[in-house]
């Protein structure tokens, strides 16, 4: 997920994740897009702005070079898709649109395919999963469904597989795992159970690893990891820095970064080391208090 490279750089990405790279970018929870160097610490700066300023976009997907944004809430349930060149700065450009307007949707992707898992619609929650060619431009196409309809599901995922964990059910807070071949289309599959049920988790992931930041009840600090490549349930990471819920995550492969949240909301930034286990450290701020979206590449 993004930042100029050398060549050496450009082959760890492709052996490790395809979306990794340098920079780490957060849209939503207002119009403002911030950016981050992923590998070292400082506040974020300037990006530029989404199309439309909005609340709860539900995360974001990249290829490495091209940030997608969808869904979200402004005074209504968003279908529109926005998107951003990784490596440069600027506002968002549009990309198409989901089949319905949806909140929460937090999206995975393989490095090739952007998926939005649930979220909440017109008259109530969705267990849709929805996939866009992120290269590409255009509307999304259907991809198969969750076991439940469910929001704020914390999302991993390595290059040919996607997770979905936790989220709300429309009564209560579950603890699920699913998963799904991102490549292929169906419908999601059990991969296991998350320590605690709860929604809104920030997710990071490297080649192997897909670790959950937190999330809400917002007095859950829990850092949990999953292999991606096994199923099971999670294990024990750490924990968070602050009671938050609704952050955003992402990775270049070595380092996992959350950033934002709700709490206030909050502005931090917090990192890992995603081989190792341990509690988070400070990294920085965002230039606002604010629950985003966050992709990395280039």
């Amino acid at each position: 997920m993004s930042g100029p490279f050398g060549s050496s750089q450009w082959m760890y990405k492709l052996a490790s994740i395809p979306w990794g790279g340098a920079r780490g970018v957060f849209g939503g929870g207002s119009n403002v897009i911030d950016y981050i160097t992923i590998q070292s610490t400082g506040d974020a700066q300037d990006f530029g702005d989404m199309v439309v300023a909005r609340t709860s976009t539900g995360g974001g997907a990249s290829d490495g070079s091209r940030g997608v944004f969808p869904g979200g809430y402004a005074g209504g349930y968003l279908a529109s898709i926005d998107y951003i060149t990784i490596a440069s700065t600027g506002d968002a450009a549009d990309f198409g649109d989901l089949n319905k307007g949806i909140t929460q949707c937090f999206t995975g992707t393989n490095g090739v395919r952007g998926l939005t898992w649930g979220g909440q619609i017109v008259g109530g929650d969705t267990n849709e999963i929805n996939y866009f060619t992120i290269a590409s431009t255009g509307n999304s196409s259907d991809f198969g469904d969750c076991s439940s309809t469910k929001w704020q599901l914390g999302t991993v995922n390595d290059a040919t597989r996607a997770c979905c964990a936790g989220g709300h059910d429309g009564s209560t807070q579950i603890n699920v795992i699913e998963y799904v071949t991102v490549a292929s289309t169906g419908n999601a599959t059990d991969f296991g159970n998350t320590s605690a049920a709860h929604r809104a988790s920030a997710g990071a992931s490297d080649a192997t690893r897909g670790v959950l930041f937190g999330g809400y009840p917002s007095n859950l600090r829990t850092i949990e990891y999953i292999t991606l490549q096994s199923t099971g349930n999670t294990t024990d990471f750490g924990d968070i820095a602050q009671d938050s819920f609704a952050e955003s995550g992402c990775c270049d492969g070595v380092r996992g970064v959350y950033a934002g949240g709700q709490s206030a909301p909050t502005n931090q930034i917090q990192y890992i080391t995603m081989q190792s286990t341990g509690d988070s450290t400070d990294f920085g701020d965002l230039t606002a208090g604010r629950q985003a979206g966050a992709v990395a590449g280039a």
